[in-house]
Formats: structure tokens, C-alpha cells, sequence
């Protein structure tokens, strides 16, 4: 009880300090790309706080995290036009009940740590996506008549392709894969059009949907 009541306090502190001078607006009243850089941000984290036994104390690390330390998360999930957050508006205004503001990426990424934090701090340690651990979930995905699909079942990750893509945009997937998705321990061909990556340990809802926007982001940037 003690460590909690030491943490919120930090917390606390941290969130005065990023607030004294801001201009907040209401969720539903912000620009679109502030709202977008908030929820790449609130993916990432939650993303990463699947490996953590204290969701709470990694929240408030990253908070405090220097700029490389903040830039390597950020490069977790293929930041970009083509990735469509997990996240949505509607999570952001529990996140961020006074408004959110404009501010660079790096502060973007501290602040949504701040509020994950004291939310989480509030609900058992759970933040605004699922943390259940999943045994199977798919997805699809389709972008100039091209289709692909993503399939998660006891521990293995499978990435369904069309049979045209090239070994190195394979490379890059495998390296995207090998990111957003932990517990990974190897990768392996199922099939023509089929990789698969088999995992330590199971999912969460959280982390599957996260990783593959991050993949399918990815595509999107290959193809465009």
C-alpha cells in the first residue's frame, strides 16, 4: 500500500508538471492528427506492458523515459499514414478527461505513459485495451485487391500472403513481426503464401490487434 501511495504520488507530480500551461481542447474537439499521435502512443505502451508483472511502475518508467529510451518504443509499431490505431477516441476521453494538446512525439508518448498510469493505477492495472490472453483470434486485411490475413492459435502467430510478394518485403514483415510481437522464439514457412511465428507464451487481445496494425501498416507503406 505503502509502494501504491509512493507511485500515485509521482504520478501526480508528473502530471502537474506537463499540465501548468497547457491549452487542452475536449477529445471530440481535437485535430485529428493530435488524437492520432495519443493513440499510436496508448497502442504502443500497452503493446509493451503485456511483458511487464507491473503495468503500473512500466507506465511510470516510461513517463520518466529519456529520449532514446522513448524513440526506441516508438519505433515499435511502424509509426505512419498507414497504421490505424487500436485506440480510439472514446479511450482517449477516459484516458484524458481535462482534454489533450499538441506537443511533439516524444512528450506525446510520456504524457499518454502518465495518464496509463494513474488509469491504470485506478483499475487493477488494466489499461484501456484487453489484457486477456487469447488462444486464438483473425483478422484480414485488404489493400488494392491484394488480401491478407492474420491468424493467432496456441502460441503461433501466422501471416497468410499472396505468393507474389518478394523475399525482401518477407524480410521486412518477418522484422516488423519480430517487433510488435513479443515472445517470439522462431519463424518458420508453413506453406507458399504462409509464415508463421511460434511463441513462448500466449497473446493478449491487445498485443494481436496491435501488432497487426503494425503489420499491416507496414503494407501499406511497401505498396505506397
Amino acid at each position: 500500500m505503502k509502494k501504491l501511495k509512493i507511485v500515485l504520488a509521482i504520478l501526480v507530480v508528473l502530471f502537474v508538471s506537463h499540465s501548468a500551461f497547457a491549452a487542452y481542447l475536449p477529445v471530440s474537439k481535437a485535430d485529428s492528427s493530435v488524437k492520432f499521435d495519443l493513440e499510436y502512443c496508448v497502442d504502443v505502451l500497452q503493446n509493451l506492458a503485456a511483458e511487464s508483472n507491473d503495468p503500473v511502475e512500466f507506465y511510470r518508467q516510461m513517463a520518466l523515459a529519456d529520449d532514446d529510451k522513448a524513440a526506441w518504443a516508438l519505433s515499435l509499431l511502424n509509426y505512419g499514414p498507414g497504421y490505424v490505431p487500436v485506440t480510439t477516441d472514446e479511450d482517449l476521453a477516459k484516458l484524458f478527461p481535462r482534454g489533450i494538446e499538441a506537443t511533439d512525439i516524444l512528450n506525446t508518448l510520456r504524457r499518454a505513459a502518465i495518464h496509463l498510469a494513474l488509469y491504470a493505477s485506478k483499475n487493477n492495472g488494466r489499461g484501456t485495451g484487453s489484457d486477456e490472453v487469447i488462444h486464438y483470434a483473425q483478422e484480414s486485411y485488404s489493400l488494392v485487391g491484394y488480401n491478407y490475413e492474420f491468424e493467432y492459435e496456441d502460441a503461433v502467430f501466422y501471416f497468410k500472403f499472396i505468393d507474389t510478394v518478394s523475399d525482401e518485403e518477407l524480410n521486412m514483415i518477418a522484422a516488423v513481426i519480430n517487433r510488435a510481437i513479443p515472445w517470439i522464439d522462431s519463424f518458420y514457412y508453413v506453406r507458399p503464401g504462409v509464415i508463421a511465428a511460434t511463441l513462448m507464451y500466449d497473446l493478449t487481445d491487445i498485443v494481436f490487434k496491435t501488432g497487426v496494425r503494425a503489420i499491416e501498416s507496414m503494407i501499406y507503406e511497401t505498396i505506397y
